[in-house]
């Protein structure tokens, strides 16, 4: 079998290394205002051109982890460990599994507000790992 990992590496690293997705330090708050841009995105309602580059972020971000925790999660089950801490289901890879998860962000950060000081990347496996588990 032909090992995929270090190309997975690098295409998840491509995605988190561009200028707006590399900012580690963004807090739950913003990380939720850029994914509510991408559910208003999806109502058609207008957003400026800024608005617009800040949904990118919140769509590079999403699709970047969940990319990165499926081949993880492929690797390790073809190595016998079983799945832990964040399930993806299989029919998420359908067209409308990113706007999925913009909403799950943005409900999560609605419903735990005392968490809006953290990190974008600690809220999205919170958020991820109570929508997703493992069971």
């Amino acid at each position: 079998m032909k090992n995929h990992l270090p190309l997975a590496c690098i295409i998840v690293l491509g995605v988190f290394l561009t200028p707006e997705v590399a900012h580690s330090e963004m807090k739950a708050i913003e990380f939720k205002h850029k994914c509510q841009l991408v559910l208003d995105l999806s109502v058609k309602k207008e957003i400026s051109t800024n608005d617009l580059a800040s949904a990118m972020g919140c769509l590079a971000r999403l699709q970047g982890f969940q990319l990165g925790w499926q081949v993880n999660q492929f690797y390790a089950s073809e190595n016998g460990a079983k799945p832990s801490m964040i399930c993806f289901p299989k029919e998420l890879d359908s067209g409308d599994s990113t706007l999925q998860m913009a909403g799950i962000i943005v409900k999560y950060v609605d419903d735990n507000p005392t968490e809006s000081h953290l990190t974008w990347d600690v809220i999205l496996m919170r958020a991820f790992q109570e929508h997703y588990p493992c069971h």
